[in-house]
């Protein structure tokens, strides 16, 4: 999930948010992972209990009663899963940072993001380890989806790990159904969360 909210977090570098509004959005958005932060730590090293937990929430928050319910299930039954997740966020953001204070002008973020993303799901401590040897490399800092011409190549060159295309597209599968996954979750708990209140 840190790849996740890392990915949430590129709006701006996208130029999405083009007024105070969809910016007010996207901030909003932000509040959720950093109150889960303060949840789990709250919950299962501070003691506790539900009742002060969805007290911070709806101080803290813009969710509905349900989803505060959904939140406190979510953080008692996963321990540490929203700090994992934050952690993530924040380490790939400090390895962009500090690829780009190193690379200076010969920072790409694709290629970055393909190294972040390219092998897969890893431990923090092997990607810290793989993106701080690309960017000790003396060269194969650019995207590899990218020639020098800076065009994205044709049918049938320079993709990573060969020709064949379905390896980015097995990603893009496999992180949708992840979200996916964690979208139904959360709903079934918000639905059983409503049948228990009535």
């Amino acid at each position: 999930e840190g790849w996740a909210l890392y990915a949430a977090s590129l709006g701006r570098d996208l130029g999405l948010y083009t007024d105070a509004y969809s910016l007010f959005g996207a901030l909003n958005a932000e509040l959720l992972p950093a109150a889960r932060l303060v949840v789990d730590t709250g919950i299962h090293a501070m003691g506790w209990t539900r009742e002060k937990a969805a007290d911070y929430l709806r101080a803290n928050t813009t969710l509905g009663e349900s989803w505060i319910q959904a939140e406190l299930d979510r953080s008692i039954a996963a321990p540490a899963e929203g700090i994992a997740a934050k952690v993530g966020q924040l380490t790939i953001l400090g390895l962009r940072h500090r690829a780009q204070q190193k690379l200076g002008p010969r920072f790409d973020v694709r290629a970055f993001h393909e190294q972040v993303v390219g092998g897969g799901p890893m431990p923090i401590a092997v990607m810290e380890k793989k993106i701080d040897g690309w960017i000790a490399a003396p060269g194969g800092l650019r995207c590899p989806m990218v020639q020098s011409s800076g065009r994205a190549p044709g049918p049938k060159s320079g993709l990573p790990g060969g020709t064949d295309p379905s390896r980015h597209l097995a990603y893009a599968v496999q992180w949708f159904g992840l979200a996916l996954t964690v979208v139904v979750i959360y709903f079934v708990l918000a639905a059983r969360n409503g049948k228990q209140a009535s």
